[in-house]
């Protein structure tokens, strides 16, 4: 009897763990291909007198196979502290006029994101937006992103004010951020950081300040 008891118990037990491997790599699975969206800011401290320009890229570690046509993001910052200069162009390219019908080959372009550098800087919070009004032409899609070559679709500026100090830690948050797609509402294909949508996951910045 005590044989068969530790056999069932060694048998329930190989299945427990089993089961927990099992959900981990899903897990670990999901998370590294979930696409994300990340604020590279450099690791280096910056000294509290510096008045140049901070340039942190916006870097998406994959895009999905589809046609994004919409984009936004809206990132939180600290306006007492930083001044927003503004958003200069990635390296993610999105169709240039692509019309398959009458294109033989694709053509690609380097696009600009719109904002409202007056009302960021009143609000501290940057709306900002990229919008193919013809809705497929000069959508973002798979073939105009590379990891490490591509896969910057803006880059954010900004100044420090005089009111910063040493060991300040100034945090740059991602609230929001969408990669829409045309039928995203139906299908759910559109990257989001809403529940509703297709995930999409962020990871902020931090600007550290030293003497």
């Amino acid at each position: 009897m005590k044989i068969k008891e530790n056999k069932k118990i060694w048998i329930s037990g190989g299945i427990i763990v089993l089961t927990i491997t099992l959900v981990l790599s899903i897990f670990i699975f999901s998370i590294k291909t979930t696409p994300t969206l990340k604020l590279k800011v450099s690791s280096e401290k910056i000294s509290s007198n510096y008045k140049g320009e901070i340039i942190i890229p916006a870097v998406l570690s994959k895009l999905p196979d589809n046609e994004y046509p919409a984009a936004s993001v809206e990132i939180k910052f600290d306006n007492n502290k930083l001044e927003f200069v503004g958003i200069s162009i990635g390296t993610m390219e999105t169709y240039n006029d692509y019309d398959p019908e009458r294109d033989d080959e694709a053509s690609y372009k380097i696009p600009q994101w719109s904002y409202n550098e007056e009302v960021a800087n009143q609000e501290g919070v940057i709306k900002a937006m990229y919008l193919d009004t013809t809705a497929g032409k000069n959508a973002y899609v798979s073939s105009g992103f590379e990891k490490e070559k591509k896969d910057i679709p803006f880059q954010l500026i900004f100044k420090l004010k005089d009111s910063v100090i040493p060991n300040d830690e100034l945090v740059i948050e991602i609230e929001e951020a969408v990669f829409a797609t045309i039928n995203g509402d139906v299908d759910k294909t559109t990257l989001s950081t809403k529940d509703s949508y297709g995930k999409l996951k962020v990871r902020d910045g931090i600007i550290r300040i030293t003497s």
